[in-house]
């Protein structure tokens, strides 16, 4: 028996109908499937959408080139637990080479480096800690074009000054503020005058500590400064002095030969073989100044803005070339800012993870249905065995019911997914709990879903439908014409 293709999909479409009140657990567990995974991911894409806007356009660009290092490093600090405010970020290896490199792609729109450093900020009576961006004013304007001072001005070429969040209460333009670092055993103090005043764009607990200061600043706090000074030669009389023993040291014969020689009637004279004290606390001086001198070169990251946002993964496979074998990594924006944005990374993968396994799982529950129903209908498919249908025709019926029943499933799990979508957004629900906030991007949970979003999971559910269909065929294939004749 010849079954032409449409007569194989009204035969298919009549054998839904008339099994379908048995099949609608299959219906509802593939359309609940669909409807959650739709829901889900319109909410974690509205929340890492909203990240993404708030930082890559604001705080950590597109990329980022850092130092390659087993610590977790982030623009805000150590991710170590316990000890992560104990320690200083790493320097990039040769700076200038990543700049160069950056600068030479065509990829790239911009280029700024940043000093991150952790501080406690004294303004206005009120300490709190703070972190500190250090960065070339200059770089970062053509880096953020959006992010302005909403009063006052970012500090000049070589000026040192810090700009606040205009949250920071008791503290105006012109004011000065305090900020105390602590590298190992050693303090470093700096008063700056406050030039301005920034806003970002939503409220985060961690966004709401950074300040913005001159690299300068920034470096001194992390202790990235010249640690030696000139080689001091000592005149022989002091060298002579310094290896006396201490017993020597005031012993009359010791000294009274010396004293005799010089004719000083036996007394030492400690101030000449020591030196001038003026002129010994001016040279002190002059080292403390280049001992404290900040190392021009010292950057943590090098933040980068790509002219295509959206298409950020050629830059980063060109730029990873580049930097092989130097000592530093390219991450992308979330990697650089850690916090939320990796959570929800991580939750959108965790997510999608446990919804492939309840979709294995309604797999398995749907072959099995299917297996049940094609036992029952042993009989008419050996009829079709016998009047001349081949495996084929038996295995493309059994495959084209499977899509008529994921067609339908499909179709009620996206119109429950968009309902629901529709829902969120319309209820706008507010978040009060500061750390949800900052993990959804914002004060309130939205979602928010495309055409490309809703056909990949009608993809998804697709292949889930076809997966389940792979034993029923099996099943299928098997009967023998035989079956007719116990009918």
């Amino acid at each position: 028996m010849v079954v032409s293709l449409p007569m194989l999909v009204l035969l298919a479409l009549r054998n839904v109908v008339r099994a379908l009140p048995r099949l609608a657990p299959i219906v509802g567990v593939i359309a609940t499937v669909l409807a959650v995974m739709l829901i889900g991911n319109a909410v974690l894409t509205a929340s890492d959408e909203a990240l993404h806007t708030t930082y890559v356009r604001n705080i950590a660009a597109d990329l980022a080139v850092a130092p390659a290092s087993e610590r977790s490093f982030t623009l805000f600090g150590s991710g170590q637990l316990l000890v992560g405010d104990l320690t200083t970020a790493p320097t990039l290896v040769d700076s200038g080479a990543v700049r160069r490199l950056l600068e030479a792609d065509d990829a790239v729109r911009a280029v700024a480096g940043v000093v991150t450093a952790a501080a406690i900020m004294d303004a206005g009576g009120v300490s709190q800690p703070v972190t500190v961006l250090g960065v070339d004013f200059g770089d970062y304007a053509a880096l953020f074009p959006l992010q302005r001072p909403v009063v006052g001005r970012f500090p000049a070429a070589g000026e040192a000054g810090i700009l606040l969040q205009e949250h920071v209460a008791g503290v105006a333009v012109g004011d000065s503020v305090r900020l105390a670092g602590r590298t190992g055993q050693t303090f470093t103090i700096r008063e700056l005058p406050v030039t301005g005043l920034i806003r970002y764009p939503i409220r985060d607990q961690r966004i709401e500590t950074i300040v913005l200061a001159d690299p300068d600043t920034a470096r001194a706090l992390n202790g990235y400064v010249y640690g030696a000074v000139a080689e001091v030669q000592l005149t022989g009389a002091t060298q002579q002095l310094l290896e006396t023993g201490i017993d020597s040291l005031f012993d009359d014969r010791a000294l009274a030969p010396e004293a005799e020689d010089a004719g000083g009637g036996g007394v030492v004279d400690v101030n000449a073989l020591l030196g001038n004290t003026g002129t010994r606390q001016r040279q002190r001086a002059r080292d403390a100044r280049v001992a404290r001198r900040t190392l021009p070169g010292a950057w943590n990251f090098m933040l980068v803005a790509l002219h295509d946002s959206s298409r950020p993964d050629r830059a980063i496979r060109e730029l990873r070339r580049g930097v092989a074998d130097s000592g530093n990594e390219v991450r992308r924006w979330w990697q650089t800012v850690g916090g939320s944005a990796g959570i929800v990374w991580a939750l959108r993968v965790v997510f999608n993870t446990g919804l492939i396994v309840v979709a294995i799982g309604a797999a398995i529950v749907s072959s099995n249905a299917l297996v049940l129903s094609i036992l029952e209908r042993r009989n008419e498919l050996g009829t079709m065995r016998a009047l001349g249908s081949s495996k084929t025709v038996i295995a493309l019926l059994i495959g084209r019911e499977a899509l008529i029943i994921v067609a339908i499933a499909a179709v009620f799990g996206v119109l429950l997914g968009t309902t629901g979508i529709a829902a969120i957004n319309a209820v706008s629900f507010t978040l009060r709990n500061r750390y949800l906030s900052a993990l959804f991007g914002g004060g309130s949970i939205g979602a928010r879903t495309s055409v490309g979003m809703i056909a990949l999971h009608v993809l998804g559910a697709a292949i889930v439908g076809v997966g389940a269909t792979a034993y029923p065929i099996h099943q299928a294939t098997r009967v023998h014409p035989r079956e007719a004749m116990t009918a």
